[in-house]
């Protein structure tokens, strides 16, 4: 707090200085529930078969609670039409949507033929991830299965079991959302 001088009777008047960043909190900072994202990239070599498949979720990661969840495909041939399709499909579904945690599970290893679709997919995931942070200031993670199971403390099976729980049609993202969510 700094004083100034003013032309005011009162001669001093006080500058109160806000730092940058969350003024009013968050909702869990006033008991209310937190929603947190799930995202898995699906990358194909076929045209219309690459997706995104995005789980929504509040609660704990005990008791959690599934908001939505959704697909996003792209009909594009070419790779770099396909990242920028789904990176747009993406932003512009969670645009109403309140979060404040983006957990986006990559992909173990890819060996052999599937190298290719492994950096697709990267692509996929780091042009989400940029469209995210352009719209919201939210933690933005990745990890692979193994990590994610890890985080729950269970293996990656289960961690996926416990997706498919959350959001049977969406597995992997779910459990990615899950890994999201506060532990109590």
């Amino acid at each position: 707090m700094a004083l100034l001088p003013s032309g005011s009777p009162s001669l001093y008047r006080e500058l109160i200085h806000v730092p940058f960043g969350r003024v009013f909190g968050t909702r869990q900072d006033y008991g209310q529930s937190v929603s947190v994202i799930g995202i898995c990239v699906s990358p194909s070599s076929l045209p219309g078969k690459t997706t995104a498949s995005v789980v929504v979720a509040s609660g704990t990661a005990a008791a959690p609670l599934l908001e939505d969840s959704f697909e996003v495909k792209t009909s594009a041939s070419e790779d770099g039409d396909k990242v920028v399709d789904i990176a747009r499909a993406v932003s512009s579904k969670l645009s109403s949507v309140g979060f404040t945690d983006v957990v986006i599970r990559t992909a173990d290893f890819f060996r052999g033929r599937g190298a290719a679709l492994g950096t697709l997919g990267a692509q996929c995931e780091g042009a989400i991830i940029l469209a995210l942070r352009e719209k919201v200031d939210s933690s933005v993670k990745l990890r692979r299965g193994r990590d994610i199971g890890v985080v729950l403390g269970c293996t990656k099976a289960e961690a996926e079991s416990s997706g498919a729980g959350l959001a049977p049609a969406h597995p992997k993202a779910g459990a990615a959302a899950l890994s999201a969510l506060p532990s109590s």
